[in-house]
């Protein structure tokens, strides 16, 4: 669908599409009167009639205007296009941890502590506020050039889970939410309640893969890298060339203990370790 020129609720004009997620797409535009550089996400046609999806778009809403943090994306305005909703969001120039990753080499023992800091702090405000990403991942980490080095921005909080809403309704008990690579065994497992260490896991498993240029475990398959999640321990970053220290390796590692209670019990007291 090609939405290119046309105004949302008399203020909002898109003009180009940047991606397509999971449930929708995003768009860069700008306000009319403004002319402020937005990004708007539009939930797929496809999902309007969906009870289930249509108010976890809603909820990503919410759970990202809850945190006072400049490290999470700015929602700006949620509206109705029809009875499509859609956010808009500041718009971010920079790349995506991701397209950093795959485009670099393995980054330096100081950007990571940069990096790795400046998450953990975003992450200790989403949760100070009850908010658990559960969906971490390099695609979902934005870095914005700045004049002190790059600023991480978190986005994307669409499957995440707040402590004062009941999830029951948004979750089928048993089914598995978050992605592969990134989960933590209890995700993996599909627990149904899950708490802000599974964000200290992917965080561990981000900065793994920041060192290393790859992540902690793969496998062929969905289902056999869920068994290697819950089987196998991590090799070791500097086994596979990372430059770091031996007490950074330590942090990095302890994040991805398979017992939740080995880990860091807060970002912030993961952030104080590195």
């Amino acid at each position: 669908m090609d939405l290119v020129g046309q105004i949302l609720c008399g203020k909002y004009r898109i003009e180009k599409l940047l991606g397509q997620g999971g449930m929708g797409s995003v768009w860069g535009g700008k306000h009319q009167l403004t002319g402020r550089k937005i990004a708007i996400k539009i939930l797929d046609d496809k999902y309007v009639g969906n009870a289930n999806v249509t108010e976890r778009f809603r909820r990503e809403a919410r759970a990202a205007s809850a945190i006072p943090h400049e490290g999470i994306v700015e929602i700006l305005d949620i509206d109705t296009m029809g009875d499509v909703p859609f956010m808009v969001m500041e718009f971010l120039e920079g790349r995506s941890l991701a397209d950093r990753i795959d485009n670099g080499a393995p980054m330096t023992q100081e950007q990571v502590l940069d990096v790795g800091s400046q998450l953990l702090d975003a992450l200790h405000a989403a949760h100070e506020v009850g908010v658990v990403h559960r969906d971490l991942k390099p695609d979902n980490i934005f870095l914005v050039p700045g004049r002190r080095g790059d600023v991480v921005k978190i986005l994307d909080f669409g499957i995440s889970s707040k402590d004062d809403e009941n999830d029951n309704k948004l979750t089928v008990t048993g089914t598995v939410l978050g992605t592969p690579h990134y989960m933590s065994p209890e995700q993996a497992m599909g627990e149904s309640k899950t708490d802000r260490r599974v964000d200290i896991y992917a965080a561990g498993v981000l900065l793994y893969e920041c060192v290393v240029g790859a992540v902690p475990f793969d496998g062929p398959n969905y289902n056999k890298l869920l068994r290697v999640i819950l089987d196998s321990n991590p090799q070791k970053p500097t086994e596979r060339g990372a430059k770091i220290s031996p007490a950074v390796e330590r942090v990095i590692l302890r994040a991805l203990s398979k017992n939740r209670d080995d880990r860091p019990a807060t970002a912030s007291a993961m952030r104080a370790e590195l």
